[in-house]
């Protein structure tokens, strides 16, 4: 369901806030204050405004909104107030269900909402448009969010309340929203079917859950988006948005490399040995992994580390390659955990198709890996110059470098976790790696045998990498610890007037 934007409305233009007073802060502040780039007004009045799991509720009266309207009317026998419903993904970022026009592709997509008409909530009727709020707590957030990627990407359903052949793969925009807070846990009253819900069924639920009203907030901030150029400009490079941004455009691709993936393996049907088996079954399992794309109940599917899951896909690449030029007990195989209900366990007989596929989630494993690398080189040199800076630092400025570098350090260590389990896979020998391969299958086998070279060298470099920023911060640690003693002991050996 979709409707047209609606008619403008005058704006008036908001008073810029007031800057920071340099002259107030402490000299060491001030000169760091200085430096930071200054954050344009209104751009943390969109971060508050904005929270993930906000339903976004909007009606004009074009032809459309009001055919859709009455169809609503008739459906739930009660009158409908709005034709669309929207969530709320990230700060200035919607998600919802549209069907496709010149404007942008449909489905259900994340939208930036400075770029489209139908995002100004400010020109919106009094009654054509309400954001309300859930109680969600914390964890049912995070599971909201991982649930809008797990259904993101999903084609228009023009086959309004009725009942779908699947549980997913097309949504209406309703019937998105109910798939999503479903997948998060939250349960709406009298809601039931996906399929058989309406805008304005939702607007009713919510508002009988106890959802607070947060209309004012989102037109107070369409508002100040429209008449700011400088605050569009800051939206466009904020950081945030901008992860938020990636996160979902690296899930649609992701998730589109899975479903191929699989759909090229459906094709085949003829078992033709027990090899060719295994790397089928190897192959999609790697693929679901590598692209993490989780199932969003934490209880059906724990988070997946990333280092673990590379030892595991290592392992199992070796396996496969190994498996090709001698037969072994294929591995069950578990339905993957994107879209999971359309994949049922299959048979393939040629494993062509699947070393292709391995051979491209080596390529994405290492390219991830390389990028890794690059950014730990960076921050390595940039802990050495900071280092250097040491010296000539004024002595009330070390404490608040070194509390920077410890938080940097331990933001990083997470992220490193169960690393040493991989490392510990590189450096054992592959005893069984084939010297030679069925010709039928040679170059791709070849191939995927080079990738996974250079896949484990980039893993090794990335360990010498993380080995040396740490290094860099023991550096840094002594240096500020010298340049303490070193200004304490003159202190004491400066004779008191």
């Amino acid at each position: 369901m979709r409707i047209s934007s609606p008619k403008r409305r005058s704006t008036k233009p908001r008073p810029t806030d007031a800057p920071v007073d340099l002259a107030a802060l402490p000299p060491h502040l001030r000169e760091m204050v200085r430096g930071l780039p200054e954050i344009p007004a209104g751009l943390m009045e969109v971060h508050e405004a904005y929270e993930v799991g906000d339903l976004l509720f909007t009606a004009s009266y074009d032809p459309q909104s009001l055919a859709i309207l009455a169809g609503q009317t008739v459906a739930d026998r009660r009158r409908a107030s709005f034709s669309h419903v929207a969530m709320c993904f990230a700060p200035a970022l919607l998600v919802d269900a549209i069907p496709k026009d010149k404007e942008q592709e449909g489905g259900a997509r994340v939208r930036p909402v400075e770029k489209y008409a139908d995002c100004q909530f400010h020109h919106y009727p009094q009654h054509g448009f309400c954001a309300m709020r859930l109680s969600l707590s914390d964890a049912q957030k995070e599971r909201f969010h991982k649930a809008i990627l797990y259904y993101l990407g999903q084609a228009y359903n023009f086959r309004f309340l009725l009942k779908p052949h699947r549980t997913s793969g097309k949504a209406f925009c309703s019937q998105f929203v109910i798939q999503v807070l479903t997948g998060a846990g939250v349960t709406l009253k009298g809601i039931t079917d996906a399929h058989k819900t309406t805008p304005s069924a939702i607007f009713r639920a919510a508002r009988a859950s106890g959802a607070i009203d947060v209309s004012h907030l989102y037109r107070d901030v369409a508002d100040r988006i429209e008449s700011d150029p400088r605050l569009r400009d800051a939206l466009a490079q904020d950081g945030v948005r901008a992860a938020a941004l990636s996160l979902a455009e690296n899930q649609l691709a992701l998730s589109s490399e899975a479903q191929s993936a699989y759909e090229e393996g459906r094709k085949v049907s003829t078992v033709l040995s027990d090899s060719a088996r295994q790397s089928e079954q190897l192959s999609i399992r790697i693929l679901h992994n590598a692209t993490s794309a989780w199932h969003p109940d934490p209880t059906v599917q724990p988070p997946i580390n990333q280092w673990d899951e590379m030892r595991k896909a290592i392992v199992a690449i070796r396996q496969v390659l190994a498996g090709s030029v001698r037969g072994e007990t294929p591995m069950n195989w578990e339905t993957g955990n994107w879209r999971s209900e359309h994949m049922t366990s299959f048979e393939v007989g040629d494993p062509t198709p699947h070393l292709r596929t391995l051979v491209r989630v080596a390529i994405l494993l290492s390219d991830t890996t390389k990028k890794q690398r690059d950014k730990l080189d960076a921050s390595r040199a940039s802990v050495g110059w900071i280092t250097a800076a040491v010296a000539h630092m004024p002595m009330d400025g070390l404490p608040m470098v070194q509390s920077l570098m410890n938080d940097n350090r331990d933001r990083l260590m997470p992220l490193f976790e169960n690393f040493e389990n991989l490392a510990g896979v590189l450096d054992q020998p592959w005893p069984d790696r084939p010297t030679r391969y069925p010709p039928k299958i040679a170059a791709h086998a070849k191939s995927l045998q080079d990738k996974l070279g250079q896949l484990e060298a980039n893993l090794q470099g990335l360990w010498i990498a993380w080995q040396s920023l740490l290094d860099e911060y023991r550096g840094l640690d002594s240096a500020v610890g010298n340049r303490v003693n070193a200004t304490t002991s003159r202190l004491k050996e400066t004779p008191t007037s």
